[in-house]
């Protein structure tokens, strides 16, 4: 029985708070792939202690423990979706990026484009699985000679010490309330101090949508029927389309 198994059976035996630890991990399992203890308590407002006793709770060691057999159950589910829908990805992946071209506001991406063409700096935010979108538009932004960096995760609130409002943020986050601390922090800037901040996310309820300056809703990836798709390649997707957008207008 695998990880996902694992805390589906046990389900019953949460108390109210690991019920909740239960929800953050059921509604987007890359977020503990990649995440150690603390950045997935901080992401989601849990206190480390009831993360360890959801663990626990559900079979297993400790987070390290738990952690190693999600990486385990995800990879295997993914393999094992493929195979029923072999030969099917590159259609999928085509259908995702129609829906991109149909559903994503232009007006906000226009804005957006403006905005890094403008900027003395962009910097890229992404944990976990959202990395991957934020490293794939800071790599396409430097191909096009476009000043940017990738902030590593835990550096998010040093990095504000050096930016003014001439400068730009792009947060990668599907939907749950990674970099909370972050934004909090930045609002409170004065507004010669405080860069322009744009989510990119998955739905227009993000939890963390009130706290920037500019949201941009990308479709989900079942939208296209790619069922077995990661959370981020629509997310990766609009990276390089962003990127090469920008390179046009520079």
């Amino acid at each position: 029985m695998d990880a996902l198994s694992l805390i589906e059976l046990h389900k019953d035996s949460y108390t109210a708070r690991e019920l909740e630890v239960y929800e953050a991990v059921k509604a987007n399992p890359e977020s503990v792939l990649g995440s150690n203890a603390t950045q997935f308590s901080e992401a989601y407002g849990f206190s480390q202690s009831a993360v360890s006793r959801f663990c626990k709770r559900a079979g297993f060691e400790g987070y390290g423990d738990f952690r190693m057999a999600m990486h385990q159950a995800v990879y295997q589910r993914g393999l094992d979706q493929s195979s029923e829908r072999e030969g099917n990805f590159s259609s999928d992946i085509f259908r995702l990026c129609s829906l991109l071209e149909e559903t994503v506001d232009h007006g906000e991406v226009d804005r957006l484009v403006r905005r890094i063409c403008s900027s003395r700096r962009t910097y890229l935010l992404g944990m976990g699985a959202s990395s991957i979108s934020a490293r794939a538009l800071a790599l396409g932004l430097t191909l096009r000679s476009v000043p940017s960096t990738f902030v590593e995760t835990g550096w998010e609130e040093e990095s504000l010490h050096c930016v003014d409002n001439e400068d730009t943020y792009v947060v990668f986050s599907a939907k749950n309330p990674s970099f909370r601390g972050f934004l909090a922090t930045a609002s409170g800037l004065k507004p010669e101090m405080r860069p322009h901040i744009t989510l990119v996310s998955l739905t227009d309820r993000h939890p963390l949508r009130d706290l920037v300056d500019q949201n941009i809703v990308l479709p989900h990836n079942a939208a296209a029927g790619g069922g077995y798709l990661d959370s981020f390649v629509s997310s990766t997707l609009f990276a390089e389309l962003l990127a090469s957008l920008v390179g046009r207008n520079i």
